[in-house]
Order: structure tokens, then sequence, then C-alpha cells
């Protein structure tokens, strides 16, 4: 449309921004989490607007190897690491079972896999602990049933449903806090940074919701406050790919197969090419990074309507039971290259303008 607005006014031309996807562009809502800048051309971080941009999408990973969020099987192979085989708790519901759980990574996600006995969101549902660095920091209780468990997590990913899922982030953890707006009466409230980002070792239940600011607080001239604005990125979108780009995942109840995929910077990977973490701050107040050894899993089933625990995987009596993930580090990404559905749109808008702009006012209108 706007390309079309261009030409009626009489203007010569217009340039399409941008062509191809750029990883290595930086936007202020998330340029403070990418960490060192000079590697986030590394990898994707579908968090971020300004590396999302292009009509022709750079994907992570090799065309042939790529995970598809569409509850099917086939295009993990024997890829991924899988979890030990263990023994399910003998007469529990079909939905309450857990068969196997599966993780891979590219330059861009994390990838989940569950195969249970049945897809039944009345019956049966599903917690994924995440321990991002050092199993001895973190909530020690997962959302919902209260389950404890020696690893500590950082995140919780709470699968309850096609509308109702996501991804939980423990308190001391969280990006942001609220606190109140100095001066606003009455009393209005801005997100600030929670500094010190640190991991904390406790049993509080201090799950939280991954909140965002978007647009920063101010105050105008005649002393007008305009309050932040944030949105919650933690809900996690149920669709099919390639039906719908932005999917979160997706659940088949045909194949009885999960599939998840999850941004690094969800999780606060730094930077995933180095396998850096944020912990903590520098000594100019900014987020500093560890390297991790990679991440720490337990998953369990829970009946939505009794919150009973079904099965328990990796959650013994040693953080050693957790199902630990090291994906290996690189220095040079693989990508391949996809159109994007704007790519016909636009070829279409331009196949329907002529090689010169139309005579308009503006274009005849005397000199002043």
């Amino acid at each position: 449309r706007l390309t079309r607005d261009i030409r009626a006014a009489g203007g010569a031309g217009a340039v399409l921004f941008a062509i191809i996807d750029e990883w290595f562009k930086k936007n202020w809502v998330v340029i403070d989490f990418e960490q060192p800048l000079e590697r986030n051309r590394l990898w994707l971080n579908p968090l971020d607007a300004e590396q999302n941009y292009g009509v022709l999408a750079m994907r992570a990973g090799h065309r042939d190897s790529a995970i598809v969020i569409d509850g099917q099987r086939s295009d993990w192979g024997e890829r991924g690491r899988t979890w030990p085989a263990r023994s399910v708790p003998a007469g529990l519901p079909a939905p309450l079972g857990i068969e196997d759980v599966r993780i891979r990574s590219d330059e861009a996600y994390v990838y989940l896999r569950l195969d249970v006995g049945a897809i039944d969101w009345r019956a049966g549902r599903y917690l994924i602990g995440i321990d991002t660095h050092r199993p001895d920091l973190g909530a020690r209780r997962l959302p919902r049933t209260g389950q404890r468990c020696e690893v500590g997590f950082e995140f919780a990913v709470d699968l309850a449903g096609p509308d109702s899922s996501q991804v939980l982030i423990d308190q001391p953890y969280n990006l942001y806090r609220t606190v109140p707006l100095p001066g606003s009466n009455p009393p209005r409230f801005m997100q600030v940074y929670n500094r010190p980002w640190e991991s904390k070792s406790h049993d509080e239940p201090l799950w939280e919701t991954l909140i965002v600011e978007t647009n920063r607080a101010r105050v105008g001239r005649d002393g007008t406050v305009y309050p932040a604005i944030t949105y919650p990125r933690n809900r996690l979108r149920h669709a099919r790919q390639p039906d719908h780009s932005l999917a979160d995942w997706y659940g088949d109840p045909a194949t009885n197969t999960i599939e998840i995929r999850l941004p690094w910077g969800m999780l606060h990977v730094l930077d995933p090419s180095s396998r850096l973490v944020l912990r903590g701050m520098d000594s100019g107040g900014g987020p500093a990074g560890v390297t991790t050894d990679g991440f720490r899993i337990v998953v369990q089933s829970y009946d939505p309507t009794s919150l009973g625990a079904g099965t328990l995987l990796g959650c013994g009596g040693a953080t050693g039971d957790a199902f630990h993930y090291q994906w290996p580090t690189w220095e040079e990404p693989t990508w391949h290259q996809e159109t994007k559905p704007l790519f016909e749109a636009m070829r279409g808008a331009f196949g329907t303008i002529p090689d010169r702009p139309a005579a308009t006012r503006a274009a005849t209108r005397s000199p002043r």
C-alpha cells in the first residue's frame, strides 16, 4: 500500500527495507542482553525485531535438519539428545504417561519434544523445569504441583493447553521489577531492571511472568506522566508450522507428540555460540554473563483437577538425575534461506507499477 501511495504521489521510486534478515542488527529492547555484541552475528534472536525485517528469511540451521513445529517425529530422526529409558508408573491414565523426552538446538532456538501416552488437556498437563546454570541455585519447587527437586530452576514451562501455556521465571532472575513512578498521583508504576539478576537457591513459590518493557515511562513538557508500556513475553502460541510462522509449540493428538521451541533470549542466554548466560552485573551496572556447562531438565505430568502428580523424570535424590544437555559451541553459524509470504506480495505489487511515475499535481505544480 505504501509503495502504491509513493507512485500515486509522483515519487521517482522507493526503497524496500530490508531484503534479507540481518543477524548482526541490534534493537534497544534486547540489546543489553545480547552479549558480547561482536558475537551476536553468530546467532539469530527471534526476540530482536531488527534481525527479522527481511522479505528473505535467513533461518537457523541446515534446511534438511530443521525441526518443524508440527507434532511429527520424522524430522527428529535419531537426532536430539534422548532421555535415558525410564519406567513409567503403572496404572496412570494415559495423558499422565511420558514415554520419551528429547532436546535439540540450533542458532535460534532450543527445541523440546515430549512423547506422551495421550494428549487430553482435561486429564493431563506437563511441567518442564529448566536450570540454565549452577544446579545449586534457583527455585527448587516446580509451579502448580509444588514438587521439590534437588536441582534449582530459573525457568519452568507450564503446558496447560492451547490457550494457557506459558514460560515462568524465578523472581530473582526476572529482567524487570515493578516500582512506583516518582511523583505520580494517583500512584502509577514503571518497570526497572531487576538488578543484580542473580539466581538464588530457595524453596519459595516465586514464579513470575516474563515482563518486557517496549515503551519507557516518560514525563511530557506539561508534566503529563506517560507510563511505560509492557507486555508479557511468556505466553506460548499454540500453532502448527508451516501454517503459522510464529508457532511456539504444538501438540498433535494423532501422534501424542508435543514440540516446543524457545528462543535463546527467552532463557536469558546472552550468547549461545559460547554458552554465555546472564549472571549478575558488570562494574557499570549492566548485565554480565557466565559460561554454563549446559541446561538441566526435569519433566513432570500432573492432573489439572487435583494437581496430583503423574510421571516425574529427572527429579531424584541428586542433581545428577536431571537430564543434562550441553550443546556444542560454534564460531561460524549454519543457516538456510527461505522466502517469506511478503516476498510474493511485493512481487505482485511491483508488477502492477509501470516504469514511470503517474502524472500528478505534485509532479506538474509550478515552482514557487
